[in-house]
């Protein structure tokens, strides 16, 4: 007994193996019923295009199709860090615990260093929009160090909830930062990760240069994982999608 399918159905060809939707069906003298089937031969997610084709499957063949959950990857960035950090052989806590001050020292250097690129890549490159820029974010500082010697010392059992509370401060304005771009982050982190992830040697295991004990990039990496290219490529991506939504 065969299932009743309805046009619109999604069916698979259970000898072919081809799937698409249910748009006819033609009656053959005699010899039962075939279904035409619509069936996507090219999707273009870019420009959201298809190119389809029109095949006949017979409907002994014909089965609704049900697709297999495939999840995808969840955008999770603490635990891809942590894979990094775990990979590249830097600290990660297991039991939560504060940094030590020559950690957050170092932590905050880097910090810095990405505010001064955001600020520069805000003048397009200008030294001397930079430069007063920078003056500025200088001046933060040692009013926002003023605004915390006001609130004055704690206990030091209270150091992470203060060191937890800061960083989620960080990721909070810097999404904040990132909405007023449009930008959606989640692919542009994906290239970031795998960018970071592939600075491993053949053997699988991080370069470190002898002398700075630094980690080194292996050979070809510029050509085969930089990712300012991938990510203007997405950015473009994006631009085009938005515009294409906006326009119908």
């Amino acid at each position: 007994m065969f299932q009743q399918i309805k046009k619109g159905q999604i069916v698979i060809d259970t000898v072919t193996k081809q799937y698409g939707k249910v748009i006819g069906r033609e009656f053959k003298n005699n010899k039962g019923v075939d279904l035409l089937v619509e069936v996507i031969v090219n999707h273009n997610k870019e420009d959201n295009t298809r190119t389809t084709k029109l095949i006949k499957v017979p409907i002994m063949n014909a089965r609704p199709f049900k697709p297999t959950n495939e999840k995808k990857k969840p955008y999770a960035p603490y635990f891809d860090v942590k894979k990094f950090h775990e990979t590249f052989g830097h600290p990660v806590a297991e039991v939560p615990q504060p940094i030590s001050k020559e950690r957050a020292a170092q932590r905050a250097d880097y910090l810095v260093e990405e505010l001064v690129e955001f600020l520069w890549s805000s003048v397009a490159g200008n030294e001397h929009e930079t430069n007063k820029l920078v003056d500025e974010l200088i001046h933060s500082i040692h009013k926002a160090k003023n605004k915390c010697f006001g609130k004055g010392e704690f206990p030091k059992e209270e150091i992470l909830l203060n060191q937890t509370d800061a960083l989620n401060d960080i990721n909070y304005i810097n999404y904040g930062s990132i909405v007023e771009t449009g930008v959606n982050p989640k692919p542009i982190f994906e290239i970031i990760q795998k960018a970071n992830m592939s600075k491993l040697g053949e053997d699988g295991k991080p370069i470190i240069d002898p002398v700075t004990k630094k980690i080194m990039k292996p050979a070809n990496w510029e050509a085969n994982h930089k990712p300012e290219p991938l990510i203007a490529k997405e950015i473009k991506r994006q631009i085009e999608n938005a515009e294409r939504k906006r326009g119908n």
